[in-house]
Parts: C-alpha cells; sequence; structure tokens
C-alpha cells in the first residue's frame, strides 16, 4: 500500500488590532483575522504489505513452538522513499496485546478464530532478532540512505500464547499498525 504522510508544521497566524482610540462607550467592530496553511514542504511515501500471510499449521506441530517464537516466521519489510539523505527515522508499532502475553497481538475474538494463539512481531537489525512491544513497540533507528530510501526487516509469527495447552485451532485475525516518527 503507498501513502502520504505530512510532517508536522508550526503555523503562525498574526493578528492586527488597530484603534482610534479608547473609549468607554466605543462601538463595537468586527476584527477580521486572516492566516494561510501551506501544504507540506515534503512528501514521503511508504511501503506496507497490507496482509501478511501465514499460512497454516497442524495443531500438534503448533503446540510444539515455543511461544512468542519466531518459528514458521513470514518476513515484512517496510521501506520508505522520497526521505532527505542522512534523516533518522524510527518505526513504531501499535496493536492490541494480548492479555497472557503482553509480547503478543491478540487474536480477534470471532467465530471460528483460534484460542490461546496470537502473533509475535521481530524486527531485524545486524543479525539480531529483537521482540517489537504490539503497545507502542519501538524499533532500533535507521539512517535514511544517500537516495533517500529506508528500509526496516521485521517478522510476523503466530506461535502460542502461553501454554502450548488449552490451544483450540482455528483462524488467525490480528491487526496492527506502523507509524513512521521523523527524528
Amino acid at each position: 500500500m503507498l501513502m502520504s504522510d505530512f510532517f508536522k508544521k508550526n503555523f503562525f497566524c498574526s493578528i492586527f488590532f488597530i484603534t482610534a482610540g479608547v473609549n468607554a462607550a466605543a462601538p463595537s467592530d468586527i476584527i477580521k483575522i486572516h492566516g494561510t496553511i501551506t501544504p507540506p514542504s515534503h512528501y514521503y511515501e511508504m511501503y506496507v504489505p497490507i496482509t501478511v500471510d501465514l499460512g497454516s499449521v497442524a495443531l500438534d506441530e503448533f503446540q510444539k513452538t515455543p511461544a512468542a517464537s519466531e518459528t514458521k516466521s513470514k518476513p515484512l519489510v517496510i521501506t520508505v522513499s522520497k526521505l532527505n539523505p542522512g534523516q533518522i527515522v524510527q518505526f513504531h508499532l501499535n496493536a492490541k496485546q494480548d492479555i497472557n502475553n503482553k509480547l503478543m497481538i491478540a487474536n480477534s475474538i470471532a467465530p471460528g478464530n483460534a484460542i490461546n494463539a496470537g502473533v509475535v512481531i521481530h524486527e531485524h537489525v545486524n543479525r539480531a532478532s529483537t521482540v517489537i512491544s504490539p503497545a507502542d513497540g519501538v524499533a532500533t533507528q535507521d539512517t535514511v540512505d544517500e537516495a533517500g530510501n529506508v528500509s526496516h526487516e521485521f517478522t510476523v509469527s503466530m506461535t502460542p500464547i502461553q501454554d502450548r495447552r488449552g490451544i483450540v485451532p482455528g483462524k488467525i485475525s490480528a491487526s496492527a499498525t506502523f507509524t513512521l516518527e521523523l527524528i
């Protein structure tokens, strides 16, 4: 999905008052206020896959998966272009945490959905893998390259929430929001 976002700008509005004198019984008048909001000076484009298909796994195999692990993960790469070279950026993750495992994104509660299963997102930087918390998780900062591009690698995995027992088979359906912060 191609998305455009805007830099935050402060806008100033000047108000001028002109008086002819101070009078206790001065008549009232309308004061005109003018200002202009200009378009942002810079646009960037962010590509985030809309869907990550985690496939399917048999219950007996799924029960062997450690909670919040990267077992059977799928890649998720977020790419941003048209940034200023050398700019420092950071991705934030926001999603509904599972109540039993705060490292995981909760599976939606709906008929036919799995129970005691969820989704975990890891980031990959310099061959290291780290879980990103669903509640405003912050990824490692990146520096925009000379062409104005930056990419950040993540993986998405479905795993048991905690205890490998009590898992009810069904669909995994979760959503997350990634936000780009310009530092």
